[in-house]
Parts: structure tokens; sequence; C-alpha cells
């Protein structure tokens, strides 16, 4: 509205100073040469130009006015523009609120109504399902019946087929325990140096076919270890040290207890078999290497072969007529072992000293062998284990032996005491201690 008017009187104006222009261009043409006629028009021009002026001033300010007035009622159309949109607004909000009101009440009548179809599909489901189970009730009742018959069945043969396994597992037991008795016979037979009996070979030969039907392939460390010592006993000992190669090197790496006593038994019976081929360095050697690897060690299982390696090092170094390096081992067991609580321990040291004064007495060191048979005498002699009464008895009967070389009375005495000690004994290594003193005493040996 108020460009329209201020571009309407804009125009007004122009056409007006154009068309006095003009008026004033025809006069200076009409009248060129009269002076007083162009003042008086310019004159004229100058008043109408004040008029323009105030056309103009008066123009203006009718259209700021106007401007004002628009101003205003933009102004109050805008105000009427937002109170219609805070209005719409509250609108919207009411038709949201009625919505999620309506979309409540739309949610909790389907729930109703799901929850309503789910309780007449349940009753009709149970409805249905006791139609079926009245209906077929005979027919379950023999199934289950039928079942019933099959579990307690099943339960019999599970309980029968345990009794077997279990049955079967006390054999296996009793065999591996009775296979495990021969090989330790075998075993003391081979720390003495000895031919194993006739019973026992037989026996670890039945063990040693039992052993050849498992595929060689699915042999293990102690397969061979047993056909180790069925090789021995047969007399086979280059079979045997072969058997005893294959379960070191299966085992040099182990470090577990078990494991480890397999390893030092088999280093052992290693030893043991050289010295029956007479490779006595070899022997040497072989009981060393128990010694190296196993000296230190706590457990008693390994404590033990390492005391038999020692004692057998000492045997050895006798056999070699090295009397110094055997007596050092022999020494080297009473050393160690000396104050040990356990039998086998014990029982080696005695076996120390006994061969110490064997050991004395083929040397013709008299004094030393009877010392060596009289510490034996004094540590062991109260001892109430038959092994170790035995060695009493024998380093005794030694002792009187020595001494009846230069003083045979006091010979006389000892043989007198084993028979006092020992007569009434029953275990037969006793006993046959016993006869040699007697015989000692009727001067019959």
């Amino acid at each position: 509205m108020p460009a329209f008017f201020h571009n309407r009187l804009l125009m007004l104006v122009l056409m007006l100073g154009m068309g006095l222009g003009i008026v004033s261009s025809v006069y200076a043409e009409v009248l060129p040469a009269s002076a007083e006629a162009v003042e008086k028009l310019q004159d004229r021009v100058i008043e109408l130009e004040k008029e323009t002026a105030v056309l103009k001033a008066e123009l203006g300010t009718r259209i700021d006015a106007q401007d004002k007035l628009i101003s205003v009622g933009i102004g109050e159309f805008g105000a009427q523009v937002t109170e219609l949109s805070n209005q719409t607004s509250m609108l919207g909000g009411l038709i949201a609120l009625v919505t999620i009101l309506v979309a409540f009440a739309g949610y909790f009548s389907f729930s109703q109504a799901t929850k309503n179809a789910v309780a007449a599909a349940k009753n009709e489901a149970i409805e249905e399902s006791g139609k079926w189970f009245r209906e077929n009730e005979k027919k379950l009742t023999e199934r289950i019946s039928a079942l019933g018959q099959q579990v307690e069945d099943v339960e019999k043969h599970a309980a029968e087929t345990k009794l077997r396994i279990e049955q079967a597992g006390r054999d296996v037991d009793d065999h591996a325990a009775e296979t495990h008795i021969r090989i330790e016979q075998a075993e003391v037979s081979m720390a003495k140096g000895e031919k194993p009996s006739a019973e026992v070979v037989q026996q670890v030969a039945q063990d040693a076919l039992d052993l050849n039907a498992k595929p060689r392939a699915a042999w293990t460390a102690d397969d061979f270890y047993n056909a180790g010592v069925y090789s021995y006993t047969s007399g086979d000992y280059e079979m045997a040290l072969t058997r005893w190669d294959t379960v070191i090197n299966m085992l040099k790496d182990s470090s577990e207890p078990a494991l480890s006593e397999q390893l030092a038994k088999t280093l052992f019976n290693k030893g043991v078999t050289l010295g029956q081929l007479n490779r006595s360095r070899k022997a040497i050697e072989a009981y060393g290497e128990v010694i190296r690897r196993f000296g230190d060690s706590p457990e008693l299982a390994l404590r033990e072969q390492v005391a038999k390696a020692f004692f057998n090092k000492g045997a050895t170094f006798g056999r070699l007529n090295q009397s110094q390096e055997e007596l050092e081992a022999y020494d080297e067991v009473i050393r160690r072992f000396g104050e040990s609580p356990e039998l086998a321990l014990r029982e080696r040291v005695a076996m120390a000293m006994f061969s110490k004064g064997l050991s004395h007495g083929k040397h013709f060191h008299y004094k030393d062998a009877l010392d060596a048979f009289e510490e034996l005498i004094s540590r062991f002699e109260s001892s109430l284990e038959h092994v170790l009464r035995a060695w009493v008895a024998r380093a005794m009967l030694l002792k009187g032996s020595t001494l009846d070389l230069e003083t045979p009375d006091e010979a006389q005495v000892v043989f007198r005491d084993i028979i006092s000690r020992f007569g009434e004994s029953t275990e037969p290594e006793i006993h046959e201690t016993v006869d040699k003193a007697r015989r000692k005493l009727d001067g019959k040996s």
C-alpha cells in the first residue's frame, strides 16, 4: 500500500516537471527576444519549483504517515498470527493427547482381546488334550508299561555289565600285581647279580607271551621295561640292553616322579646287565648316571635307587680290584643313608658295611675288617626287622671267622653268641648262618 501511493505521487511530480520544461522550451522558442518575458517565465518556474518542493514535502509526510499506519497494521497482524499459531499448537497438543489416549485404549482393548483369545484357545486345547488322552488311555498305559519293562531290562543289563567290568578290573589288577611281584623278584636277583629261580623265569616268560600279543607299536615304556626283565631272566642280556636303552630314550626328558623312578630303575638294571656281560666300565658309567641324575632327589624311591647304584658301583670296582674306589663307594652309602629310618635304605647301609669288611679281609686288612663288621653289629643288633637281623648274623659269623685266624678262643665266643641269639629263628637265611656257626664250633668248617 505505501509503495503504491509513493510511486503515483512521484510520477505526478515528474510529469509536472517535464511539462514545465516543455512549456519553457516553447516559450524560449517563441519569445527568444523578449527578455522580460523570459524573466517572468523564470520567476514562474521558480515559484513552481517552490510549490513542487512544498508538494514533495507534504507528499513525503503523508507517505511516512501511511508507512507508520501500515507498520502498525503489520504488527497487529503479526500478533494475531502469533496468537493463532499458539492456538494451533495447543490444538495440536490436544490432538496428540487424544491420539495417545486413543492408542492406549486400543492397546488395552487389543491386549484384553488377545488374553481372551489365548484363554479360549487354552481351554480348547485342554479340552482337546483331555479328549485325546481319554481316547488313547489304554494304548498309553500299555506303552508306558512296556517302557518301564525296557528300563528295568536296561538297568539289569547295566548292573550285570558293571559287575563284569569290575571283575575284569580285579582280574587285571591281580594279574598286574602278580606280574609286578615277579618283576620285583627278578629285580632282586639282578641287584645281587644272581640268576633268577626257574619258577620266576617261567612266570616272567608267560608274562612276556601275554605282552607279545600286544602290537609292538602300542608298547609303552612299562611294556619295554617288562620285556627287558624277561630278556634278562632268559639270559638274553643283549636284548635286555636294547630294551633298557629304549626305555631310557623314552623317559630321559621326563620330570614326572613315577617316570623318573622308572628311568632310575632302568639305568640301574642296565648297569647290572652290563656287569653280566663283563663290561664293568660301562656298568660303572650306568650306575654313575643314576647318581648324577637323582643323587639329590628327596623321594624315597629315587633315594633307594641311588643307594643301590652306589653299592653296585663299589662292588664293580671290587671286581676290578680297585679297592680304594670300592671302599669309597661303600663309605658314600654309609655317609648318605646311615641315619635314614627307611628299611630299604638301612638294609643297603648294612650291606655296604658288610661288603666293606669283606673287601678289607680280601686284602688281609683284618683289623679294618673286624671294625667294619663290629660297626654293622652295633648299629643293627637291636633291630627287629628280619632282613637286618640276617645281616647282623652274617657279620657275626665273618667276625668269628676273622678272629679264628689269630684268636680262636675269641672266635668260639662269637659263634656261641650267634647260636644263643638266633638259634630259635625260623628264617632260612638266619637258620643257615646258625648252622655254619655250629659247624665252626664243631671244627667241621
